[in-house]
């Protein structure tokens, strides 16, 4: 399959799935079946997906992270090291001011109906969320089993 192919695909799909989305919202808001199907199919796969993502870049990165450190001259990781943490510093503040920017710009929830605003400042959320069971990463997964082995007594 070509590049080109999956990216046709891939774009095919985000554009039928939020049409389809659309759709549907236009069509049934606050039917009974799009709030079950939205509560136990939507949501569950999202999360099942986000986690699957997640349980692959994490480890990933972090041995992409060590595989470098490990091939680094040790006369130059002073060097490096600096400009690494200055470069991750850098782009941290950056991606701080673009969120504070477009927050102040954009002011989401400024045009709610001041009772749902009034719900959102009582309970936290206007949305809430059931939060999954279970681990949340592979780390976490592999944190969780190491604390349950117990070494046994000989």
């Amino acid at each position: 399959m070509s590049q080109r192919n999956l990216s046709v695909k891939i774009l095919a799909g985000l554009l039928a799935g939020s049409l389809l989305g659309i759709i549907a919202r236009l069509a049934a808001q606050g039917a009974p079946w799009l709030n079950w199907f939205v509560e136990y199919v939507t949501l569950p796969t999202g999360q099942i997906f986000l986690r699957l993502l997640f349980m692959l870049v994490v480890p990933l990165l972090f041995s992409a992270l060590v595989i470098g450190v490990c091939g680094l001259d040790v006369r130059r990781m002073g060097r490096m090291g600096a400009r690494t943490l200055g470069y991750t510093v850098v782009v941290s503040l950056i991606a701080v001011l673009i969120g504070m920017t477009l927050v102040n710009w954009l002011r989401p929830g400024e045009g709610l109906p001041d009772s749902l605003r009034a719900f959102a400042s009582a309970s936290g959320a206007a949305i809430t969320v059931p939060k999954p069971r279970g681990p949340r990463s592979s780390l976490a997964c592999f944190l969780i089993i190491r604390s349950r082995q117990r070494p046994t007594a000989r």
